[in-house]
């Protein structure tokens, strides 16, 4: 299956499978890619921005970081985007978790990182 799936569909699949609880709350933690994409939603809804243009305003333009995105497979890549690693330069497929956001699909480059400065690093 490569046709992407996006949150609203995730959160559909939650909502129609009832996906047991693994333990009680606030007993233990394991982590979850879907909670980030529910916590996405989340954003989305709060805001009432996508959250590529929620990530882009409010993170991204702000700290400088003008070649960062969050990969949508609607929209393509952009223009300037590294799309291989390989020596042939082939474009790879899509896969059907690759329109799932929130959890992953930050895209950036090393310029970006480092215009952070010590921004992460440990006091």
């Amino acid at each position: 299956m490569n046709t992407p799936v996006y949150n609203e569909e995730v959160l559909s699949m939650m909502a129609r499978y009832h996906p047991s609880l693994e333990f009680r709350p606030n007993t233990r933690f394991k982590y979850c890619n879907t909670n980030f994409a529910v916590l996405a939603l989340l954003v989305e809804r709060v805001t009432e921005m996508n959250f590529y243009d929620f990530m882009s305003k409010y993170f991204f333009q702000p700290l400088g970081m003008q070649h960062t995105f969050v990969y949508n497979p609607s929209r393509g890549l952009p223009s300037n985007a590294t799309i291989s690693y390989k020596r042939t330069w082939i474009r790879e497929p899509d896969m059907f978790a690759d329109g799932v956001y929130g959890d992953k699909g930050i895209y950036s480059t090393v310029e970006d990182m480092f215009s952070l400065g010590p921004v992460f690093l440990p006091a």
